[in-house]
């Protein structure tokens, strides 16, 4: 009877250890099941996340490199493009002197770099929040004043220009007035358009300013505007011809 009882006692403890109903083996199934497709979603979402990473660390290293010496010819958005379609900052800024062409190395999850970037996008966002409201001044100030100039670009020099001439000339006047912060000046191109924009609204002052305060890139372009705003405009035709030259 000990036996039989000792027996009974085992498997009563084999019942509750080692098997388990019909059922509860048809819920464990569907458990695990959830479980792997789980697995497979957040390594999915995963790769995801560390893709776009990846790119923004492109983005902000070309930002970087373009603001130090813009590409003649090509855009702050065409260079990222090329170095996210090449992986390679020396296709995308060939010709450049100093530059490498050796791939980016997008195993090197640096925390600081992917901080910057999301820094970078909010920034970015934020500008466009100010541009749909329709606050140009306020959204001029923040595109002049972005980090490694990824606002200061013919692109959003265009967003303002397509809005009108107040828009444009608000960029115009952050622009400028950030240049001795930031100690880089805009392009060639763009310096221009605000020379344009200033003369087209008889700001004369504007460029006079800017001249003073080594502002712009003074090219033969400028000083041909300057030439043309003279002749249409005589009594301003001895400053101009100054500033001309």
């Amino acid at each position: 009877r000990t036996k039989l009882d000792h027996q009974l006692k085992e498997l009563h403890v084999s019942r509750n250890t080692k098997y388990a109903p019909k059922a509860r083996k048809q819920e464990l199934k569907e458990t695990l099941t959830k479980q792997v497709n789980m697995r497979h979603h957040l390594a999915d979402r995963t790769g995801r996340l560390k893709n776009r990473c990846q790119k923004l660390k492109v983005a902000v290293e070309v930002a970087g490199i373009y603001q130090e010496k813009p590409a003649e010819n090509h855009s702050l958005s065409d260079m990222i493009l090329m170095a996210l379609t090449s992986q390679t900052l020396g296709f995308a800024f060939k010709g450049m002197s100093g530059q490498r062409d050796t791939p980016f190395s997008f195993e090197d999850d640096d925390p600081n770099k992917e901080k910057e970037a999301e820094m970078l996008l909010e920034y970015i966002d934020k500008f466009h929040e100010l541009f749909d409201a329709g606050d140009y001044q306020e959204a001029a100030i923040h595109a002049a004043n972005s980090p490694k100039g990824i606002l200061r670009t013919p692109e959003t020099m265009a967003k303002f220009k397509n809005v009108g001439t107040e828009a444009l000339l608000a960029y115009c006047e952050a622009l400028m007035s950030s240049v001795s912060a930031l100690s880089h000046l805009p392009s060639a191109e763009v310096c221009l358009e605000c020379v344009r924009c200033a003369l087209s609204q008889h700001r004369l002052d504007l460029v006079t300013h800017w001249i003073a305060q080594n502002s712009l890139q003074l090219t033969e372009e400028i000083a041909n505007a300057l030439c043309e705003y003279a002749e249409q405009n005589p009594l301003s035709g001895p400053v101009c011809l100054a500033l001309a030259q």
